[in-house]
């Protein structure tokens, strides 16, 4: 299994070259802290393309309002953009978000409207992959359908015995150890393990199981759109479903083709309410409730109930 791990300028001078003997799928480098930019983010980003590791970079929050939350989104995007990361993680698990959160009702919504406004922000800023790490309790509180864009990382460390020993569901990805050991790297590590069939190359944006094409607009705005297209729209809701027919998990995009986005995953032998399906073959469904999802014709196909 290769291990995925994360570091900070606490992980100290790295000698990367005994690093790269071992086999990292990823590792995710803090890029700032609050309103400080972590000290040692460029040189280990370096040191990543040096060494052909992938990567990508977090923040460690400290926000419990909006304006806040604001501050440090920009302040996060301006210190990793030139880094070129593959994905952009939120660490939101700072002792005082929590004590903010268990004073009650309305301070958790004062929390997740600060969440939502840090994800916007950095949204604004083009960034697509996103993913939210928190512990797996604090995770289980943000409702699907609001984050349904970003992927899901969990702490949950069992007995913290250096392997995988701890149960965590609902999550793309799990971190199951503080006590990691990787060659080069004097400290302990965290580690993570892939979880629900996600991949590396997922959250890299790699899509093997994806069709290439070119971009094209969603079929509202097509105006290469069919009548039959256009028609097959109105057909009564549960007419038509996709069906997805392939055995392994695939993207679902925010448009017909691998340059959009992904919205979350679909795996085999889920049904989704049928929408349309463009030239290329795309189709396009009801992904969740108010939000149309496509997939390459190669993971589904359409069926009739």
């Amino acid at each position: 299994m290769a291990k995925i791990i994360d570091i900070s300028k606490w992980q100290g001078n790295i000698n990367w070259a005994k690093v790269a003997t071992e086999d990292i799928g990823m590792a995710t480098l803090r890029a700032s802290c609050g309103l400080s930019k972590d000290t040692k983010v460029d040189e280990y980003a370096k040191n990543c393309q040096a060494y052909h590791i992938p990567y990508g970079v977090y923040h460690f929050a400290y926000f419990t309002n909006i304006t806040r939350a604001q501050q440090e989104a920009d302040f996060f995007y301006n210190a990793a953009k030139n880094l070129n990361p593959r994905y952009w993680v939120l660490d939101y698990e700072e002792s005082n978000i929590v004590a903010t959160w268990n004073k009650g009702a309305t301070y958790q919504d004062q929390i997740k409207a600060a969440l939502d406004a840090f994800c916007a922000r950095l949204r604004s800023h083009g960034v697509e992959r996103i993913v939210i790490y928190t512990w797996e309790w604090w995770g289980k509180q943000l409702p699907d359908d609001r984050y349904h864009w970003a992927w899901r990382w969990y702490a949950h460390y069992g007995k913290n015995t250096g392997e995988p020993s701890s149960v965590v569901n609902g999550c793309q990805l799990h971190q199951y150890t503080s006590k990691g050991k990787v060659n080069g790297i004097s400290t302990n590590v965290d580690l993570s393990q892939l979880k629900d069939g996600a991949t590396i190359d997922q959250l890299l944006g790699n899509t093997p199981t994806d069709t290439a094409s070119k971009p094209e607009a969603t079929v509202e705005q097509d105006p290469t759109a069919t009548v039959e297209e256009e028609k097959e729209t109105t057909l009564p809701v549960g007419a038509k479903y996709v069906r997805i027919n392939e055995p392994k998990t695939w993207n679902v995009r925010s448009g017909n083709g691998t340059a959009y986005g992904s919205l979350g995953f679909a795996s085999q032998g889920e049904d989704f309410a049928y929408v349309a399906v463009a030239d290329n073959g795309w189709l396009a469904f009801v992904y969740k409730p108010g939000v149309i999802g496509w997939i390459s014709p190669k993971a589904a196909k359409i069926v009739v109930k």
